[in-house]
């Protein structure tokens, strides 16, 4: 990325970003009055901050989509002209991006900002630095520096009612981004039609452009908050949409940047008309951890229950950190021990984790040489296998496990003899964290592992930990 974005300084996290692409942490400013304020990684909110950032470096497991990190929380720091801390969702604005919210409404128009920027490739293929609100995506344009458009919305409206152009929105859950059709009562193509032209009147305007038209209360709002350049062309007509927060109905529209909510129970004030949280809900739709929270994954029961536990339990939250995306679903394994289990699931390559302790609700887990709370799956059919354990009801392990067994220092040690010949297949749910942890779904489906790390030495160097689901 050029440093010519770096000095235009709409943001800290976007200069990082080029020389440390795919890397998984968390950001704290240390501003100390500088123009380009100095990196610094925290393992965790509040813990001391580390020189380096080889830690979180990942090596064989999926990353979280690219920029999660960015939505993990800052610790709070001073306001300077040049930087804003949120403690609503302890993240900040800064300088560019900063002015820009300002000056166009800010808090009411655009709501808090959920992530830090960072360097995103948007629906249009093309990598813009960029920092997503509660309402809004601001995308920074060096090839307009010095005019009104350095400083532009995302087309989220586009992106979540799937436009291929602007004439040509689904509004179905044919793409990623299809927020419309999981929400809209009736049918959620039918709005997003283009419409016959009609003469202007002082209460409806037609868009050529998108063959859409905008009247009475939307296309008042619409006049006198910004029009075109803040929202762009209406992509729909207005329909009633059922609000992916709230459950409640409201009629909407879309337009290329935003949504146009009616809201009758604040009739007669400012708040009549009122921007919907397009920039939440893109953001949580593409994986992204919004508030510490990621949305459920399709056709996965235990996803949200994932979520709940989020949502419900603080130490889980403690141990693990910002979700690095939705939970997926993998094949999975499960062998006893005389002092333990071993899981194996699937996180982009096999992995096993090793689960040491006679207490089923916590211990040690042993981690792999790139401190990672689980082992890579390296056993191959036809390797060796595992024999009779020294006494009946005791058996070495075979395959995979038994190679991690075999072959790990310490491992044989802790956990002893298997207590069956065979491991138990299941699928597992598995949720990867930002911190390089994740939450695995037992096999009963009833709770989940948290497994983490807790140092740098020797293993065992990590942890697991066993959270009942919350009672729906």
């Amino acid at each position: 990325m050029a440093m010519e974005r770096c000095r235009h300084r709409v943001g800290f996290v976007g200069c990082m970003v080029a020389l440390l692409s795919g890397l998984l942490a968390t950001v704290a400013p240390a501003w100390a009055g500088a123009e380009a304020p100095p990196f610094s990684f925290v393992s965790a909110p509040g813990s001391p901050l580390l020189t380096g950032a080889s830690r979180y470096h990942i090596t064989s497991l999926p990353s979280p989509p690219p920029g999660a990190y960015a939505f993990g929380p800052l610790p709070a720091f001073p306001d300077t002209p040049d930087h804003r801390f949120f403690a609503a969702t302890s993240h900040s604005l800064n300088t560019g991006f900063k002015a820009y919210w300002e000056a166009n409404g800010g808090l009411d128009q655009f709501g808090y900002p959920v992530s830090e920027e960072f360097t995103d490739r948007t629906a249009d293929g093309r990598e813009h630095i960029t920092q997503w609100f509660e309402r809004a995506r601001f995308e920074y344009h060096p090839e307009f520096k010095g005019s009104p458009y350095e400083v532009e919305l995302g087309l989220l409206g586009r992106e979540a009612a799937n436009c291929a152009s602007p004439t040509s929105c689904v509004g179905t859950p044919a793409g990623q981004f299809s927020l419309v059709g999981k929400v809209a009562t009736g049918n959620p193509a039918a709005p997003f039609s283009p419409k016959s032209a009609f003469p202007d009147t002082p209460d409806h305007r037609f868009f050529a452009a998108t063959g859409h038209s905008l009247n009475s209360g939307f296309k008042a709002y619409w006049e006198a908050n910004g029009g075109l350049a803040l929202f762009g062309y209406p992509i729909s007509e207005e329909f009633t949409e059922k609000n992916p927060d709230t459950g409640q109905e409201y009629t909407v529209q879309y337009f290329e940047r935003e949504r146009f909510e009616y809201h009758p129970e604040f009739a007669g004030t400012p708040y009549e008309v009122e921007l919907g949280r397009l920039g939440a809900q893109v953001a949580l739709a593409r994986g992204f951890p919004v508030n510490g929270q990621v949305a459920p994954t399709p056709g996965d029961p235990l996803s949200a229950r994932f979520a709940a536990l989020l949502a419900t339990n603080a130490r889980a939250r403690e141990a693990l950190g910002v979700p690095g995306g939705m939970s997926s679903q993998s094949p999975g394994a499960v062998l006893d021990f005389e002092h333990g289990r071993m899981l194996s699931f699937r996180a982009g390559v096999d992995v096993i984790a090793v689960l040491c302790g006679d207490d089923p609700q916590a211990g040690q887990v042993f981690v792999s040489s790139r401190l990672t709370p689980y082992y890579e799956d390296a056993w191959r059919a036809g390797q060796a296998t595992g024999s009779p354990g020294p006494q009946p009801g005791l058996y070495e392990p075979q395959g995979d496990f038994g190679q991690i067994w075999r072959m790990r220092p310490g491992v044989r040690e802790c956990l002893g003899y298997a207590t069956t010949p065979d491991a138990t297949s299941y699928t597992a749910t598995v949720q990867i964290f930002a911190r390089e942890g994740a939450l695995v779904s037992t096999p009963d489906g009833q709770a989940v592992y948290a497994l983490y790390l807790v140092g740098e030495t020797a293993p065992p160097n990590g942890r697991y930990e066993r959270f009942a689901f919350p009672t729906p």
